[in-house]
C-alpha cells in the first residue's frame, strides 16, 4: 500500500481485525520485517503464528523467512493469481485510505505525516471490528 506516494506496511489481525500500519523507508526485507517488530510484534502479543502475505519481494526474501523461523512465525504467501486470500488486509486498505486522505487534507501542514497515519489508523480501528465497518 502506498499514501501520498510512500511505501506503508499495513498489518491486520485476522481475528479481531485490529490493524496497524507504518511508512517503511525501504521496500527490503530487513526494514520490512524492523518495522512489523516494532509496528506489532514487540507492541503487543509477540509474535503471530502466521503471517500471510502476498507475493511482494520483501516477505518472500530469504531474510524476511529467517527472522520469521527464528520467532517461530510461518510465512505464508499468497500466489499472484489468488490475491484474495489476503483479503481481510486488501479489504481495509480502502478505509485507511479514506481516513488518511481526510486527515491529511487537513492537517498536512500541522503533523508529520506519521502521526497522521497513526491518526488514521486509530479512526479505522475505532469503527472497524471483526464483522466489519
Amino acid at each position: 500500500m502506498y499514501l501520498s506516494g510512500k511505501p506503508v506496511l499495513h498489518v491486520v489481525d485476522s481475528s479481531t481485525a485490529f490493524q496497524g500500519a507504518k511508512f517503511l523507508s525501504a521496500i527490503s526485507a530487513k526494514e520490512t520485517w524492523q518495522a512489523l517488530r516494532m509496528l506489532w510484534i514487540d507492541t503487543y502479543q509477540g509474535p503471530p503464528d502466521i503471517i500471510t502475505h502476498d507475493a511482494g519481494t520483501n516477505f518472500a526474501s530469504a531474510e524476511f523467512r529467517a527472522e520469521a523461523k527464528i520467532m517461530g512465525v510461518t510465512c505464508k504467501q499468497v500466489p499472484t493469481e489468488a490475491h484474495w486470500s489476503v483479503g481481510k488486509t486488501e479489504r481495509y486498505h480502502a478505509p485507511l485510505r479514506r481516513a488518511w486522505d481526510i486527515l491529511h487534507d487537513e492537517l498536512q501542514d500541522d503533523m508529520s505525516d506519521e502521526a497522521i497515519l497513526q491518526m488514521a489508523v486509530k479512526a479505522v480501528n475505532d469503527t472497524a471490528g471483526p464483522d466489519g465497518l
